[in-house]
C-alpha cells in the first residue's frame, strides 16, 4: 500500500465503519456487496489528501 494510504488506515474507526457498512448495505446481494469503510469523515480524507499531495509536490 502507499504511505497516503496507510495514513488513512491507521485513522480508522471500526465502530463507525461497522455503522456506514449497515447503512450503505454492503451484505451479499445489496447495493454495496464488497464495499470497505474505513469509518473516516470527510475531513479525515481531505486532510490526508492535501497532506500526500504536499508530500509529492515538495
Amino acid at each position: 500500500m502507499s504511505e497516503a494510504v496507510d495514513r488513512l488506515v491507521a485513522l480508522a474507526d471500526p465502530e463507525r465503519a461497522e455503522g456506514m457498512s449497515r447503512f450503505f448495505q454492503t451484505g451479499p446481494g445489496q447495493n454495496g456487496e464488497g464495499d470497505v469503510f474505513l469509518g473516516l469523515t470527510v475531513p479525515q480524507v481531505t486532510a490526508g489528501r492535501e497532506a500526500a499531495s504536499r508530500a509529492a509536490w515538495g
